[in-house]
């Protein structure tokens, strides 16, 4: 039996919010940083294109109160499969 997963705006009316392609991952990542919480109400954004020493860069990085880091890595699909 398949399951239906649904996300929905309360207001004076609940609206059901539809999925839609976000246009590029930076555009996701922007919209990460302006607002973590979006992924937990415990991060704290410390770093956003971080260089490593391979010569690539980690898209975000985040702490928690723990003190426990989370490495955030944003990947476009491909449509070759």
């Amino acid at each position: 039996m398949p399951i239906e997963v649904g996300i929905w705006k309360l207001g004076a009316k609940p609206e059901r919010v539809h999925a839609s392609a976000i246009s590029s991952e930076l555009t996701l990542e922007d919209a990460l940083t302006q607002d973590l919480s979006i992924l937990s109400p415990d991060l704290m954004l410390i770093g956003r294109q971080i260089p490593t020493a391979y010569g690539k860069f980690i898209d975000l990085v985040a702490i928690n109160p723990s003190g426990d880091l989370s490495i955030v890595e944003f990947k476009e699909e491909s449509d070759a499969a």
